[in-house]
């Protein structure tokens, strides 16, 4: 009884998360060569495909990217630089996250290219990129066993936030910000506690560490 929800979710992952990922050579292959390629990039970042669509259109007519960025995108990393998110690779997370589809439109991109609405799950996208550049590699006999992991374990990350957003989209979720801001507090409170921790966002809280008001909200 005791074990029984931690096997449950063992196989619930291993169903929906582990069973859906194969990975060839040419997958590996693919990789090695995406990442001898870094590419400066821009985005607009938008919650819904009406807005994405709109701005898209604008941008065909000749509006400029950078304006639009600052008035316009709801990503507060980018929007002030004008959606500039710098060099990336395919390594690169965006906002915390692999965000493969995103990248993949990146990698088909030319310079000055923008791309049509990019859905992931932070929102809807508009993505330019602005210059690549080579990077150094070691070759691919050397980098394929480290990269067919860093492969399985990027799809692995991308595939569970999937399936856990298209769970939140089908489920009446309400969050209740008093609640959370509990919790963003316990987890600075722990933080400060933990010198190992890097940063907040590596905080797990146990139940254990809640009182019985917090566990109750």
């Amino acid at each position: 009884e005791q074990e029984k929800d931690k096997i449950l979710m063992s196989e619930l992952f291993r169903i929906e998360i582990l069973d859906k990922i194969k990975i060839t050579d040419k997958d590996v292959a693919d990789l090695y060569k995406k990442l001898g390629e870094s590419i400066k990039v821009k985005h607009i970042l938008v919650k819904t495909k009406k807005e994405a669509d709109q701005i898209y259109e604008e941008l065909k007519k000749g509006a400029v990217f950078d304006s639009l960025a600052k008035q316009k995108s709801i990503d507060p990393g980018s929007k002030d630089r004008g959606g500039d998110l710098g060099y990336i690779n395919w390594n690169t997370a965006i906002g915390g996250t692999p965000l493969i589809p995103f990248k993949d439109v990146v990698y088909k991109l030319k310079p000055q290219e923008i791309s049509r609405p990019v859905k992931t799950f932070l929102g809807w996208h508009i993505i330019k990129v602005e210059d690549t550049r080579k990077e150094t590699q070691k070759s691919f006999e050397e980098e394929k066993d480290r990269l067919r992991m860093s492969l399985q374990m990027t799809l692995q990350q991308e595939t569970a936030i999937n399936y856990m957003v298209d769970l939140m989209e089908k489920t009446d979720i309400k969050i209740v910000s008093s609640t959370q801001k509990m919790l963003e507090e316990k987890a600075k409170a722990l933080a400060a506690q933990d010198t190992s921790r890097a940063q907040i966002g590596a905080i797990n809280i146990d139940p254990n560490q809640l009182s019985d008001q917090e566990k109750s909200l």
